[in-house]
């Protein structure tokens, strides 16, 4: 988050982002989360697959892997970046639409629901864990801004997100 809040002071929507973070800290703190190891940038383009399209056989561009991370970054970051394939929306609508009730396919819920289950996670970390998830994603353009030229990353990324993300933490 501190990375994102200059981005965010510029736009008047600072105390929105600060609103965030403190619900986040309330719903986060003294819950256990295990740190997993991430890829970084898992897409469908760093996945090898064998010549039937049935086996994983490889994984490439570990360039911006990190060993003790929050657990989803990578299934998230997948399932958002083939929702954007495949409607061509941005990827802050889209992950707008992924934080409201329902609006996840059932592949990609089904794929949340086992990631979960798998690592012990309460469904109520859920949401907190996407917004981090987002967080991360956007402090990532900010980082490296010569492989993320992204023009309208405010408004398109961060405003409807931002939105999302407030109204996700009211519902639950």
């Amino acid at each position: 988050f501190r990375r994102i809040a200059p981005l965010v002071r510029e736009s008047g929507l600072e105390q929105t982002l600060h609103g965030i973070l403190k619900r986040l800290l309330d719903r986060l703190i003294g819950q256990r989360l295990k740190l997993v190891w991430v890829h970084g940038d898992f897409t469908l383009d760093n996945i090898l697959v064998d010549e039937s399209g049935d086996q994983v056989v490889g994984i490439l561009d570990w360039d911006y892997s990190q060993p003790l991370a929050l657990p989803f970054l990578d299934l998230l970051y997948l399932l958002w970046r083939e929702a954007v394939r495949r409607t061509g929306s941005s990827m802050g609508e889209v992950f707008s639409q992924a934080l409201l009730p329902g609006r996840l396919d059932s592949a990609a819920r089904s794929h949340c629901t086992e990631y979960m289950r798998a690592l012990s996670l309460s469904g109520s970390l859920y949401v907190p864990l996407a917004i981090l998830c987002w967080a991360h994603h956007i402090a990532c353009h900010l980082e490296y801004p010569e492989m993320y030229r992204y023009p309208d990353l405010l408004s398109e990324e961060v405003v409807p997100a931002l939105t999302a993300a407030t109204a996700a933490l009211d519902a639950v």
